[in-house]
């Protein structure tokens, strides 16, 4: 990227941010902002007002990121004909055959 590219992307950026002040948020209106971002779940057009449904909302994203890995872990398996093994000793899922 060009000096002049990042400059124009710099400029532009902080005129963003001088025009458009984003709202006060307090604590957990910032963890769940927090939450949707770090798991790239993103705001959407239809997002939580309330703290209690802000904070189910943190509760579930974790959630279904988990339940989805399964799914896509179990159906993967099936596609190559393995089952999963789970090794009770340890949290290790493995779809292939133990080393």
């Amino acid at each position: 990227m060009s000096l002049k590219t990042q400059a124009k992307l710099v400029f532009f950026t902080a005129l963003f941010i001088s025009v458009s002040p984003p709202p006060p948020c307090h604590p957990p209106c910032r963890r769940y902002f927090l939450a949707a971002t770090l798991t790239t779940v993103g705001y959407g057009d239809v997002a939580p007002t309330k703290q209690a449904n802000r904070a189910l909302a943190i509760v579930l994203i974790p959630a279904g990121l988990v339940l989805f890995s399964l799914v896509m872990a179990y159906s993967d398996a099936a596609s190559k004909g393995t089952a999963l093994k789970v090794r009770r000793s340890s949290t290790i899922v493995d779809g292939g055959a133990w080393d």
